[in-house]
């Protein structure tokens, strides 16, 4: 059940208003504020005492994702200074500001553009930031990329949405995924670091886009390296020694590697996952793999566990890259993003 304000809110400092600890950043201010807002909204609950809560909750906002109001505000409330808290509320035309938000509808509070000064763009970049995929597909899907808030932007100088998401791993994959699909354009460094990640998913996505093509993947993976064709290879005839070997003295030629990506039936995926999908015949290949394997993906780690086979397991957390944490079934495992459900929408 969403959270309610209680009877005496006017006597709530803003911090205990929006229940955000004094250090929160603005980023969880405007997580708290959203879902009250969404609460409060007067669309959504009429009535004058939703619409003084609203208010209470807009002037709670603006003073404390503001560095210079919140500053003043931090400093009148460690010193009890009433007459300052006060003079800081009466500064903010709260009426204004509500104005603005009914305008826009209750719709866009799940973008939490509640300023007049932030502009789309922005709040896509907080939902990244937060990886909440609903509000920032809400963003892409809705036409404001006419306002700053498009798939395409960076979120930082020289720095993409997507590779925002490549460089904080398995836990933004379905933002990457999310990602993908709306965008329109993909640069040569942007295929790159999809490639980069070693996961069907990602490369399925970008496929699905028709803005980069599969043939772009396989040359990626499979450039003509002696190698690497040496590797894929063994791997089909499921010839550990020589799977062994191309891999041993393929990996400082920068061809064959425990990540090598193969073509099953015209889909791309990863050496590990071919050879789990084949069961136990490709059971001691399997090993080879996981000894071999830099680094283990979210999907490395979910096909393994649900082999429920314990030495694999063993041989993955004996690599030391992955804690054991990992092959106990999380509560959400049921839930996941699914790129037909996000829809090729301006594609």
């Amino acid at each position: 059940m969403p959270r309610q304000l209680p009877s005496n809110y006017k006597e709530l400092n803003h911090y205990d208003l929006l229940d955000v600890p004094r250090n929160a950043s603005n980023a969880e201010i405007r997580k708290a504020y959203r879902q009250l807002a969404l609460v409060y909204h007067p669309d959504k609950n009429p009535g004058k005492d939703s619409t003084e809560k609203f208010k209470a909750i807009v002037l709670a906002m603006e003073i404390l994702t503001d560095d210079t109001r919140r500053r003043q505000y931090d400093m009148a409330l460690s010193s009890g200074n009433t007459e300052n808290i006060n003079n800081i509320n009466a500064n903010v035309n709260v009426d204004e500001a509500v104005s603005n938000i009914l305008k826009m509808g209750v719709g866009l509070i799940f973008l939490g553009i509640f300023s007049a000064f932030r502009g789309y763009g922005d709040d896509l970049r907080a939902a990244v930031v937060e990886n909440d995929v609903g509000a920032a597909q809400y963003a892409m899907g809705n036409g404001f990329f006419r306002d700053g808030a498009s798939a395409d932007i960076n979120i930082e100088p020289n720095k993409s949405l997507l590779h925002y998401c490549f460089e904080r791993g398995s836990a933004y994959k379905n933002m990457a995924l999310a990602i993908i699909a709306e965008k329109k354009l993909f640069t040569l460094r942007d295929a790159r670091l999809i490639a980069e990640q070693y996961d069907e998913d990602l490369i399925q996505a970008a496929v699905d886009t028709r803005r980069v093509s599969q043939t772009y993947f396989e040359s990626f993976y499979q450039n003509n390296n002696c190698y690497a064709n040496a590797l894929i290879r063994a791997i089909v005839k499921n010839d550990v020694n020589v799977a062994k070997q191309a891999m041993n003295q393929g990996w400082l030629m920068r061809g064959a590697s425990a990540d090598t990506i193969i073509s099953d039936n015209g889909k791309l995926k990863p050496i590990l996952h071919y050879t789990l999908e084949k069961g136990d015949t490709y059971k001691e290949m399997t090993l080879i793999i996981i000894a071999r394997k830099q680094h283990f993906s979210l999907k490395d780690i979910c096909l393994i566990r649900d082999k429920h086979d314990s030495e694999l397991i063993s041989a993955v957390l004996k690599m030391g890259k992955v804690a054991k944490g990992s092959f106990i079934v999380p509560s959400y495992a049921t839930r996941s993003y699914s790129t037909a459900s996000a829809g090729n929408r301006g594609i």
